[in-house]
């Protein structure tokens, strides 16, 4: 397997195609609400694709930052994502969408995610990453103010999102090895030490 060719000191959504990806994110999460009560979602998303074109990944790889959480989070489906942005897009964002079946429990979908992410490829794992290390700073700065608290606002408790958090850890840095990727193990030790601040 070929090492992908990154490219540094990437402008940050200069693009048509990513221009487009971010208005359509937008548009799909209109009225909702980051982890912080206040702050919009699309906030969230414009940060794990800024962190994804830091460390100097494909447009597709940054369009898949911004719209990764809408078939989640919305209406819309993989198939719009593939019809307007091409099938390497759809390719990342598959593996990132969580199972939508009401009769799975919160951790069985979560598992399901870590063996997605586990077999994925690379660019996959640095948008699952980013995001992840964004959810948790994001859980990280209400922590800080209020403690364990927080997880009494989240849809799970403190245990299993150690449990997640601790998982997708260690896959991200044996992925990290893998790849030979620098930016990879560079985000998971940062993901690595927002959680282990938080105790967990």
């Amino acid at each position: 397997m070929g090492k992908l060719q990154l490219s540094k000191n990437k402008t940050f959504l200069t693009t048509q195609k990513e221009k487009d990806a971010l208005v359509f994110a937008r548009q799909r999460h209109t009225g909702q609400i980051g982890i912080n009560g206040t702050t919009p979602y699309i906030n969230h998303c414009i940060e794990v694709a800024r962190l994804i074109n830091k460390y100097g990944y494909s447009e597709n790889a940054v369009i898949a930052g911004l719209v990764h959480d809408t078939i989640n989070k919305s209406d819309a489906t993989l198939e719009d994502i593939e019809n307007i942005f091409g099938e390497g897009v759809s390719n990342i964002v598959e593996p990132l969408v969580e199972s939508s079946d009401p009769t799975l429990t919160w951790q069985q979908k979560k598992l399901q995610y870590i063996q997605n992410i586990t077999n994925a490829p690379e660019e996959v794992v640095v948008v699952s990453v980013a995001d992840n290390l964004q959810v948790a700073s994001e859980i990280f700065q209400i922590w800080a103010r209020i403690g364990d608290s927080v997880f009494l606002t989240l849809n799970t408790s403190k245990e299993n999102y150690k449990w997640f958090f601790r998982s997708l850890s260690e896959m991200y840095f044996i992925r990290g090895l893998f790849f030979e990727n620098q930016g990879i193990l560079e985000l998971s030790r940062k993901f690595t030490k927002v959680i282990s601040d938080m105790r967990m």
